[in-house]
């Protein structure tokens, strides 16, 4: 039987219609902590496994990656740059996913920002409402530098839909295009391709055929199936993207 491996830790900022579905879905399948200002939206998800912060800094600490869902750019500026602010804590190689519609400007701006600290922004706003934020079937527009994107997509797509084919394909798809109005060299599109594999790799769960394969294979629940092939798979995909990442700058 595996051992266990530390879990990437993963922070959720505000629990509104659509950040407290979001943030119970990922509570099921990886250790989360999170911060909203009204405590009884934090009990919510805490009732499901999830820790709880007071401040975004609290929830964002030790963070690898930091979900952002509040209504407008004040709100992002407060959580990420405030009062016990987010940024403050957050590591170099963290990665802000800003789930919030805020325009191409605003969300430059804090891309802007948060490189500073050597910290990734991936815009992924999302549509679909709280319902299908419950079920796992939101619409994201995926916006990033390359190989933040490239790994952002397949990441998403698996956690969501469950195969590594088909999140890598739908990934495919949706990156070539805007890969073919850049000038990457051929080293960097290997790049893009390995961050690709890096996401595809991620977040196996109960969605996914080899979760189920590898837990029946030795003898694992559910529950403990998520603790150790769920982050194993999860921590392979972001060593793996730390490497490209760490490539890419070197290019």
């Amino acid at each position: 039987m595996p051992t266990e491996n530390p879990a990437p830790r993963t922070a959720v900022i505000g629990l509104g219609a659509m950040g407290l579905p979001m943030a119970r879905r990922l509570a099921a399948a990886l250790p989360v902590t999170v911060f909203d200002i009204a405590a009884e939206r934090r009990a919510l998800v805490t009732a499901e496994g999830a820790a709880e912060a007071d401040t975004p800094a609290g929830a964002a600490r030790d963070a690898d990656v930091v979900l952002l869902a509040v209504r407008d750019q004040a709100q992002v500026d407060a959580a990420l740059f405030g009062t016990d602010c987010a940024a403050s804590v957050l590591r170099p190689g963290a990665v802000v996913v800003l789930t919030s519609t805020v325009g191409p400007e605003a969300a430059r701006a804090t891309a802007d920002r948060l490189a500073e600290l050597s910290v990734h922004l991936v815009d992924a706003p999302v549509s679909g409402g709280p319902t299908r934020a419950g079920n796992g079937d939101l619409l994201i527009v995926v916006g990033a530098a390359e190989e933040a994107r490239a790994l952002a997509a397949p990441v998403l797509l698996r956690a969501v839909q469950g195969s590594t084919t088909v999140a890598l394909v739908t990934t495919a798809g949706l990156v070539t295009p805007l890969l073919a109005r850049t000038d990457l060299s051929p080293q960097q599109l290997a790049l893009v391709c390995l961050a690709m594999g890096a996401g595809g790799l991620s977040v196996s769960h109960i969605n996914d055929a080899g979760y189920w394969m590898f837990t029946k294979l030795v003898g694992l629940d559910v529950v403990a199936g998520l603790r150790t092939w769920t982050v194993l798979t999860t921590a392979m995909g972001l060593i793996g993207f730390a490497l490209t990442a760490l490539l890419w700058q070197v290019m």
